[in-house]
């Protein structure tokens, strides 16, 4: 009977998929205390700041709402994959925060996901941000 190379070529497939996950992974990153520049004269509401992260979050295309004040639930549709946070906001800073995600490789032991959630948080973040300068100009 003549062996084949297939299972030596599994059995290093299964060797090495925990590395190539790990590196498609790395440490969830929860930016906060992002300051708001609001470049009108008088302070913003807190309504006003809402509005904005509103609009931000929608120019991004995450699907979001506000849950109270100071506080908006944002989600992103990426193909099969979901990411959501949880902004929390004031009229000076905001911060982000994970909720909760499918398919990114999330391991709650290890607090890590798939890269591309932090690249999307950092995405959101730029655009809650020129919205934010946007309106109060």
């Amino acid at each position: 009977m003549k062996a084949t190379g297939i299972p030596v070529l599994l059995v290093i497939a299964i060797a090495f998929a925990p590395a190539a996950l790990a590196g498609r992974t790395e440490p969830i990153k929860n930016p906060s205390d992002i300051p708001i520049a609001w470049n009108i004269v008088r302070q913003p509401t807190i309504e006003e700041i809402g509005r904005a992260i509103v609009s931000g979050c929608s120019h991004a295309e995450w699907v979001c709402g506000v849950k109270k004040p100071g506080e908006v639930r944002a989600i992103l549709y990426v193909g099969r994959h979901m990411a959501e946070c949880l902004i929390e906001f004031d009229t000076s800073t905001f911060s982000v925060k994970y909720v909760n995600s499918s398919t990114l490789l999330y391991d709650a032991d290890k607090n890590r996901i798939h890269r591309n959630y932090n690249l999307w948080v950092t995405e959101l973040i730029r655009s809650i941000n020129v919205t934010i300068s946007a309106i109060s100009e």
